[in-house]
């Protein structure tokens, strides 16, 4: 009888275009200079955790994303309104990005809210707060800015809050 693959755990993120992940990150730096927190790639998560083996997630995530863009649109800088570490400071990125729904669909997961993570930790309201009013301070342009996503890339996951130790398996450009 043969071997059953390996399931283990997968993430799919978009990456914004270099020029606004280095603006992105700018805020991210500066925002984990005051409060601390994880260094964290700019990324929008496009699926909640998948489980899978190693072999189908890589050609599924690559017939299902080839070839795939669209358009995000910062709303509005947010805080998560209870202690939700990968939440703790983000951006809104309008809802109505259907095709970015449509990808997590492929993969039979509801995606989770679209999102880009600023600042990962615990931090009080008023620290939130504070965290918001410097994202403004840093970059006041960035609640509305426009971008056209076309990497995504996939992930192998694991425990590490930090996200330092997953395992980039696969990226597609549209």
């Amino acid at each position: 009888m043969p071997d059953k693959p390996r399931v283990h755990k997968y993430a799919i993120w978009a990456v914004p275009p270099d020029d606004v992940s280095e603006r992105i990150k700018k805020v991210m730096d500066g925002l984990r200079e005051e409060f601390g927190g994880p260094e964290i790639r700019p990324h929008i998560p496009i699926t909640v955790p998948i489980h899978s083996d190693h072999e189908s997630i890589v050609k599924k995530f690559r017939e299902k994303c080839s070839g795939v863009s669209y358009d995000c649109k910062i709303e509005r800088v947010n805080t998560s309104p209870c202690a939700f570490y990968y939440q703790c400071v983000y951006l809104f990125i309008d809802p109505e990005v259907i095709h970015m729904k449509n990808v997590a669909g492929k993969f039979g997961r509801l995606g989770p809210m679209p999102h880009l993570s600023l600042l990962y930790g615990h931090l009080t309201d008023e620290e939130k707060q504070k965290a918001k009013e410097k994202v403004l301070a840093l970059d006041g342009g960035i609640v509305g800015l426009r971008f056209t996503m076309r990497h995504l890339v996939l992930y192998k996951c694991n425990d590490d809050m930090t996200q330092q130790t997953w395992e980039k398996v696969a990226e597609v450009f549209g």
